[in-house]
């Protein structure tokens, strides 16, 4: 039996009638048979040559993880943490030109229930605490026996959240071992009421939040969907990849991560502060989804905590996924961020 496949998008030429019907039908076919082929993300070779599934959680489940790098090198390890629907391959140019040229070892994570890592069914395993936990592990695990060389922690977005906790609970493990933190479009602080209000995005249907995200898609490479991620002028093959990634990402596996969503009042970038190392804020200058100004007041608590931090890093002609088209960028940036980095 062949089971049906949603679309990646729904061309742009359709009125809303035809379109909803089409989408409608689809979905409804999708529910019928109880199957849905999200789309699978083809590595570049470098990250498929270096790829595994590490077991965690004492086996319970497997994280897929990308390491590079010289594991007798003098320099530190970089750790990078994506966001919310993101996976490893949105830094591969960061992993390539952090292990090929810089000649740093790195690990990149998919967290749970992205990417190619397992996806349990049970909401608590997608909460703040536990993607934080897992990280550690992992980190622990596979470069804790280089903590003297140091770590600089790398986030994207939500996974700023994620680096931030890491850093913190690394220092906590080995005191002075996390020499930097670089954050890259963190969004502003949020707060416990707001928090609470995006739990509730597990009582909406499934199939409706597929519906709009499939709407949403309208138009492909040049949709909604894309464009709040991406720069204006980006290049096609930008906005193809950005559409993938969209398409990939599950909408079960957001609805667990969203109501696990548990770091309101954690006192996070306080905390950071107390790491001790410096702390880079960088986002795209056309940023939608994290725009500078939340740059900006994460900035300003990490330094009124008394925290190392300059004047936030804007990466010009980028929007929110700055890895990929600011790519030339943000690899100089963590460059300048080693540089330092080495010197602590």
């Amino acid at each position: 039996m062949s089971f049906p496949r949603i679309p990646l998008s729904v061309p742009a030429g359709y009125g809303i009638p035809a379109a909803a019907a089409s989408v409608t039908a689809g979905l409804a076919a999708f529910y019928l048979f109880y199957y849905y082929k999200y789309p699978t993300i083809k590595d570049p070779e470098l990250l498929e040559t270096n790829s595994n599934l590490v077991p965690i959680r004492n086996g319970a489940l497997k994280l897929r993880i990308v390491e590079l790098g010289d594991a007798n090198s003098e320099k530190p390890t970089f750790v990078f943490i994506h966001g919310l629907g993101g996976q490893t391959t949105q830094f591969a140019s960061q992993i390539a030109h952090v292990s090929s040229v810089l000649h740093c070892p790195c690990i990149a994570i998919d967290n749970v229930g992205h990417g190619r890592s397992d996806r349990p069914s049970d909401y608590p395993s997608y909460r703040t605490t536990r993607i934080v936990d897992d990280a550690l592990e992992i980190v622990q695990a596979r470069a804790g026996y280089r903590a003297e060389q140091g770590f600089v922690v790398v986030g994207h977005s939500y996974g700023t959240v994620i680096t931030g906790l890491l850093a913190v609970k690394l220092d906590e493990w080995k005191k002075g071992s996390v020499r930097a933190v670089v954050l890259i479009g963190p969004g502003k602080p949020i707060t416990k009421e707001i928090q609470s209000r995006l739990s509730t995005i597990s009582f909406f249907p499934t199939l409706l939040i597929d519906l709009w995200r499939l709407w949403d898609r309208r138009g492909g490479a040049n949709s909604p969907s894309v464009t709040r991620f991406v720069a204006s002028d980006s290049p096609a093959w930008v906005r193809q990849r950005q559409l993938e990634w969209n398409a990939a990402s599950r909408t079960d596996t957001l609805k667990r991560v969203i109501s696990g969503m548990d770091w309101a009042g954690s006192n996070l970038y306080e905390r950071l502060a107390g790491v001790g190392c410096a702390v880079t804020v960088a986002v795209g200058s056309d940023d939608q989804v994290t725009p500078k100004s939340g740059a900006e007041v994460v900035r300003d608590v990490v330094a009124g905590a008394g925290g190392k931090v300059g004047e936030v890093v804007v990466f010009e002609k980028s929007g929110h996924n700055s890895m990929v088209d600011a790519a030339a960028q943000v690899n100089a940036l963590l460059e300048k961020v080693l540089a330092s980095a080495r010197k602590r």
